[in-house]
């Protein structure tokens, strides 16, 4: 138990003068909730509600101990205010009205059914908890004594045997029925149960029709509540002749075997329409009904308002406007106006420079005709300019006038006009010079090209032991035309062949077993032909990828599923190093070309997660990603893994050899 609870009640108060600070504490330091005094003020947590740890009396009943976040907590009672119960040696304790036991009253000298040596022998504890005769050790087979709760001790062959048949402890009180007590007597059994109530708090019962009552706090039932219209099964008349029957939950049926009304009643309907009710007791139909009820407003026309008149007849349309909002007619020149939420009509836009059919003049001496666009037409039987003129053509061209007045051809045009920029490469921009040729395409990233002998390596990780087969691996590469049968750009199995080379490897099939320049993979030596797809052996760039789920094999070329596949299950713990460019279980199957931003997922990505994988934002989340080799560094011997801590460098070794796989600018 903690000390401060341990106190006297009438001490709590005093507390925070019992625990100083602990020694060497800054009078300057901030208090904090600990029961310690930070401050060294005398006073401990005084700047919270309480002090963490001390107790107080709840001002109703109960007693409230203060949190590990210095608030009070609930107040918490004992016992149920009077109620009594055995304590210590045949003594009685009664619960106060806080709800807390009070002292242990009326003791005796022992507790009952034991015993202590005597002068003559043994002397027993009776149940009154006072000390019997002093009685000799030694008894007779069969002879009987009292012992603890109204108990008997027999004496068998080898002494006294163990006090049996106990009752209660005379004064001892216990709960009983709903809300009552009863109380130990002085034969050990219990007396019977007084005050208890009719029912416990919070049950409830059915009651009148249908109705339901709780019990209340008290222990006495509450008024029926919630009671239908009738007694279930009960029946009573209706309506014209009818009968309605009170159902099981106490509500009135239908109303059954009555007519609709009386013969000849009338009575109104719809708008100021009349209906009689003929013979059967059945009403005719509706006649005379007009289509709308007096005084209503209704829309018409072009934004226009009716009213109903007192015949139920709609009044003429008036404030109509000019047109339906939204529509759009033909005016003036080729143009056209559209019609405004305020029913009027725009003005007219788009019109053309002419009447359609129109002519007039141009140019030395020609003609033009207006056409059914609303705009002039070429100018014709004139010449075209001036012999000997020049002008400005294309980009950064010139146009010379022939002696028969027409433009010649346009003459020193360049690709793209001045300050123009364009993509190149991989992620590279250019920029158009003022003589309208491009500048030197600027790099904005780079790459690693493979020559066919070339490698990076990576240190082996249980990161990549996809042990439930579920995975995805993917890189953008520029392959070349000449490629191994096999050509890998990611490798990460097992060299030796016991029990198989486990793992996963990607790169470009040119085996006769598979459409040349087509994606191929192997998993634990069990080689998966994509089967499907376009030679990626173009001379451009192309984003690769494979997903693995358990068995079934997907293959991505572009962002676009070209094949799914199947595969066995298989051991994917390698142990081995991460190869990038060659496959080390096959050296010779090398990739040649060039490879950027190799990903690894331990989760099969989703055919649209693909897709976005392969624009050149990357992917929009990075869930499940193991691991990302941009190989954006484009210098040096090491290449950063910018998704965890799987570094790797350029070659077989971290020193600069003939394995290097070489940077290029993109």
């Amino acid at each position: 138990m903690n000390l401060r609870r341990a106190l006297p009640v009438s001490l709590l108060l005093l507390a925070p003068f019992v625990f100083a600070c602990a020694e060497g504490k800054d009078p300057a330091t901030v208090e904090l909730c600990n029961g310690l005094d930070e401050d060294a003020d005398g006073s401990i947590d005084e700047t919270f509600t309480c002090a963490r740890g001390s107790d107080q009396m709840c001002e109703t009943a109960g007693i409230q101990s203060c949190t590990d976040a210095c608030e009070w907590g609930p107040c918490i009672t004992e016992c149920v205010p009077g109620m009594s119960t055995a304590c210590g040696m045949c003594g009685t304790r009664t619960c106060t009205e806080r709800g807390m036991w009070g002292e242990c009253d009326g003791e005796g000298d022992c507790a009952a059914g034991t015993s202590r040596s005597c002068a003559e022998g043994v002397e027993e504890c009776l149940p009154s908890c006072q000390w019997g005769d002093c009685l000799s050790p030694t008894c007779f087979v069969g002879e009987r004594r009292d012992c603890g709760n109204c108990g008997v001790r027999v004496c068998g062959d080898e002494g006294w045997g163990p006090c049996e048949d106990e009752g209660c402890t005379p004064g001892e009180t216990e709960m009983c029925g709903p809300g009552g007590t009863r109380t130990c007597q002085a034969d050990c059994t219990f007396g019977s149960c007084d005050g208890a109530g009719a029912c416990d708090p919070g049950a409830t019962q059915a009651c009148g029709d249908c109705g339901t009552r709780t019990c209340g706090d008290g222990f006495e039932w509450l008024e029926c509540e919630d009671e239908g219209q009738c007694s279930a099964g009960a029946t009573e008349e209706c309506g014209i002749g009818g009968i309605r029957t009170c159902s099981a939950t106490c509500g009135w049926g239908d109303c059954e075997g009555e007519g609709a009304c009386a013969s000849g009643d009338t009575r109104s309907c719809g708008f100021c329409g009349m209906q009689t009710c003929n013979a059967d007791n059945e009403w005719d139909e509706c006649t005379g009904a007009g289509p709308c009820g007096p005084g209503s407003r209704a829309m018409c026309g072009f934004g226009g308002e009716q009213v109903c008149l007192p015949d139920c007849s709609w009044g003429a349309c008036t404030g109509e406007g000019e047109c339906a909002p939204g529509t759009e007619e033909s005016c003036g020149n080729c143009g056209s106006r559209y019609c405004r939420t305020d029913f009027t009509f725009s003005d007219c836009i788009g019109e053309g420079s002419c009447a359609s059919g129109a002519t007039e003049a141009c140019g030395m001496g020609g003609s033009r005709t207006c056409t059914g666009a609303c705009t002039f037409g070429s100018c014709e039987g004139e010449g075209e300019c001036v012999a000997g003129e020049t002008r400005g053509c294309g980009n950064c061209g010139t146009q010379t006038c022939s002696s028969a007045r027409i433009w010649g051809a346009c003459e020193g045009s360049g690709p793209c006009a001045p300050d123009e920029t364009a993509a190149c490469g991989l992620m590279g921009t250019q920029t158009c010079g003022a003589t309208c040729t491009f500048g030197t395409c600027s790099a904005q990233d780079s790459a690693l090209s493979f020559n066919g002998s070339q490698i990076v390596s990576i240190s082996a990780s249980s990161d990549f032991d996809f042990a439930d087969q579920r995975l995805t691996v993917e890189a953008m590469i520029r392959p070349e035309a000449s490629q191994p049968p096999h050509g890998a750009v990611f490798s990460h199995r097992r060299i030796t062949t016991s029990p198989n080379r486990a793992g996963v490897t990607l790169g470009i099939a040119t085996t006769s077993g598979a459409p040349l320049g087509t994606l191929y993979a192997n998993f634990a030596n069990a080689l998966v032909y994509a089967g499907a797809g376009d030679d990626l052996r173009d001379g451009a760039w192309h984003h690769i990828a494979v997903t693995r789920d358990g068995t079934v094999v997907k293959f991505y070329a572009d962002g676009v599923l070209v094949a799914t596949q199947s595969t066995p299950m298989a051991d994917s713990s390698t142990g081995a190093t991460i190869s990038l460019g060659r496959d080390p279980t096959f050296p010779s199957n090398a990739f040649r070309g060039d490879v950027h931003n190799v990903r690894v997922w331990n989760v099969p990505r989703t055919d649209a997660q693909i897709l976005s994988d392969s624009e050149p934002d990357g992917p929009a989340t990075t869930t499940g990603l193991v691991a990302n080799w941009r190989l954006a560094e484009g210098s040096g011997q090491e290449i950063s893994d910018s998704a965890g801590s799987h570094d790797g460098w350029r070659g077989s070794t971290l020193s600069a050899d003939a394995d290097d796989a070489q940077w290029i600018d993109l």
